[in-house]
């Protein structure tokens, strides 16, 4: 078995390659680190951009607080606290553990269990926490993971969280990186900030212009060319964008390959799409929606979407000629890489029965 990690465009070469596309000067100021198992930058202009070292280090120090309290792997953090009490014990957890729980319960309420923060059960078996996994899990494995599965036995009532899931576990992997974003965010705003971007892995949040007048372009990945990029939006007033795609991370079982997100529903690994990615008022909703619209693919995921307000989406099947279809308001954002044809099918909204 391998296990890969396929990473984006590096935020700074990909900025850097739309300004040149574009015709533009960039004076945006970065800072790099690394943080949450991937890559971080934050981006500043103007006044921003003068005091970086003050912002950056606020940016840089709000994701390694964040990080502290939801690390499935830090056994002091909110999440191992919870994984490790008795069953159906309630326990106090952070402001920040809280938040990310409600988001993640709203998420996984409306998508009809298209996205579940107790995965992890799952996501062992299938050799994403298990890097002795040869073989693709036998039925009465997968059977006995799926009954340790289910986002009903989370309970939260703001006073505490219960996790009443015989051998359950959470795994907030498709939304904490998403919070570190907005949580640094809402930092660089307190302090001030009016024209900066805070990207955890390709999680991005925008405050200010950026480059142009109009906004901070942000590049849509190419899920099969790593090197190029399907085309352009334009974010503006803290809007936050996030992409979930089969090329990310993987395993290779009894020789076929396997994307490392599940479908909680059937408890195996998603085929049919190669990414997606969502606008969203905050990078936590971008996060945790690609998952789950990743896994209910673009019928049923447009209509899961049109339940959220100020929310739009993209979707590109796992196939080739590229099947591209999205939300009216994405379509009506984007704008095709020069030199790149495509037919963009725009989704029939009307809200499913899975929507709230």
């Amino acid at each position: 078995m391998s296990v890969r990690a396929h990473w984006r465009l590096p935020p700074a070469v990909l900025l850097a390659a739309l300004a040149a596309a574009c015709g533009l000067k960039a004076p945006v100021r970065e800072f790099h680190w690394k943080a949450m198992g991937t890559e971080c930058v934050f981006r500043a202009a103007g006044a921003d951009a003068a005091r970086i070292a003050e912002v950056s280090e606020a940016a840089r120090s709000e994701v390694a607080r964040v990080e502290g309290r939801l690390s499935l792997f830090d056994p002091a953090s909110d999440v191992s606290r919870l994984n490790s009490a008795p069953r159906g014990e309630w326990l106090e957890v952070s402001a920040d553990a809280e938040s990310v729980l409600k988001t993640a319960l709203e998420v996984a309420a409306r998508s009809g269990g298209a996205f579940d923060p107790t995965v992890a059960p799952l996501m062992q078996v299938w050799g994403f926490r298990n890097p002795g996994r040869t073989n693709e899990p036998p039925a009465s494995e997968l059977a006995e993971a799926m009954c340790s599965v289910g986002y009903a036995g989370v309970r939260l009532d703001g006073a505490g969280v219960s996790l009443d899931l015989d051998r359950g576990s959470l795994d907030l992997g498709g939304v904490a990186k998403g919070y570190g974003v907005d949580a640094a965010f809402e930092r660089i705003a307190a302090m001030g900030g009016t024209d900066y971007m805070v990207d955890i892995g390709g999680n991005m949040r925008c405050a200010g212009r950026g480059m142009r007048p109009g906004g901070w372009v942000v590049g849509v990945r190419n899920p099969f060319d790593r090197d190029d990029v399907l085309g352009t939006v334009v974010l503006t007033g803290g809007e936050a964008v996030a992409t979930s795609g089969n090329y990310e991370r993987f395993v290779v079982l009894s020789g076929v390959r396997y994307a490392h997100i599940i479908d909680p529903r059937t408890g195996r690994p998603v085929r049919g799409m190669a990414g997606v990615t969502v606008l969203a008022p905050s990078a936590c909703l971008a996060d945790a929606l690609s998952t789950a619209l990743f896994v209910a693919g673009p019928e049923e995921g447009g209509k899961i979407i049109a339940s959220f307000g100020g929310c739009e989406a993209l979707f590109v099947r796992d196939e080739l000629p590229m099947a591209v279809l999205a939300t009216p308001g994405f379509a009506a954002r984007f704008r095709p890489r020069g030199g790149l044809r495509l037919n963009i099918t725009v989704l029939d909204q009307q809200p499913g029965p899975t929507a709230n």
